[in-house]
């Protein structure tokens, strides 16, 4: 009796243990992660801007247990150069061109949604990129200009590399580089680009 006693207690420990265990490891690669790290873009007339980058990456729901958790964007950030100070630029999307723009407009951004709501929030664009035009102190937002199609990425998209990069600078040819390994409606504005947000999942996909 006491045999099989000192049993049950041994293995009700060895369950508190691993529950414990799993419990630790979950919340410790499930937490929200901070990237922080500065692109060098390059704008239509050549000149280079230091763009100041932040973003903060969260788990998608769903997975399997134990295995690497799946993360997107859950807020992005940019700090723009300015006369006086510096222009911000905040969003749940993914930051694609930033260029210099036409008086009385600043600062032109061109993003495209990564969740569903934000990509119906926007009118369910198409293409699916978003155009904000900073003027006269704040962010507008249109449907993409034609004149934009083709236009490459001028900002870092490759998830490794701002992993790898954090903290640090990237190049405006290191960034070309590693855009070359993304997909193709990100490496460029594409006339014919779709997003699936159809169904429920509230994460895009694309089509």
């Amino acid at each position: 009796m006491q045999s099989r006693a000192r049993y049950q207690s041994w293995s009700l420990v060895l369950l508190v243990a691993v529950g414990l265990a799993y419990f630790l490891y979950r919340t410790w690669n499930h937490r929200d992660i901070t990237w922080h790290w500065q692109d060098e873009a390059l704008l239509a007339d050549n000149s280079r801007i230091w763009v100041a980058r932040t973003e903060v990456r969260e788990v998608l729901s769903g997975g399997e247990p134990f295995s690497g958790p799946l993360r997107t964007t859950k807020l992005a950030t940019l700090e723009l150069p300015g006369s006086a100070q510096s222009v911000v630029w905040s969003g749940r999307m993914e930051p694609l061109i930033v260029e210099r723009g036409e008086q009385p407009v600043q600062w032109v951004l061109i993003a495209t949604p990564i969740w569903c709501d934000e990509y119906r929030q926007f009118g369910s664009p198409v293409p699916p990129y978003v155009e904000f035009e900073f003027i006269n102190g704040s962010w507008k937002a249109r449907s993409v200009e034609k004149r934009w199609y083709g236009r490459e990425s001028n900002l870092l998209l490759n998830e490794i590399a701002r992993a790898k990069r954090t903290g640090g600078k990237v190049t405006s040819e290191e960034i070309s580089t590693w855009n070359a390994q993304v997909f193709t409606d990100l490496r460029a504005i594409q006339p014919g680009a779709k997003l699936n947000c159809e169904s429920e999942r509230g994460y895009r996909s694309r089509k």
